[in-house]
């Protein structure tokens, strides 16, 4: 008899399964947009991460010491957060033409 631990695992494999085939199928209508979100995703990293290690580095002496480097994450939670609302299509705002 199957337990409890096997249907589990065996739940899980067939949605691996199902998710990378899904993936793969998206990936060959998605080339496009995947090739120009590259050059974006590196300028967003760079951004935050020189961003966290200023916060890390500047943020008590800017404050006061009221704020140590253990709140540099909320800071880059913050400034995505904003870059989300205001900037929507991301920090270089190029237009992604849809295939038919």
């Amino acid at each position: 008899m199957v337990g409890e631990r096997t249907n589990a695992a065996l739940g899980w494999a067939a949605a691996a399964v199902l998710v990378a085939a899904w993936g793969a199928f998206l990936a060959t209508r998605q080339v496009d947009a995947i090739t120009l979100a590259v050059p974006a995703a590196m300028v967003g990293g760079l951004v935050l991460g020189l961003l966290e290690a200023f916060a890390a580095s500047y943020l008590s002496l800017l404050t006061g010491g009221a704020f140590g480097a253990e709140y540099k994450d909320i800071l880059a939670f913050s400034i995505l957060i904003l870059i989300l609302i205001f900037r929507p299509k991301g920090l270089l705002g190029e237009v992604v033409r849809e295939r038919a």
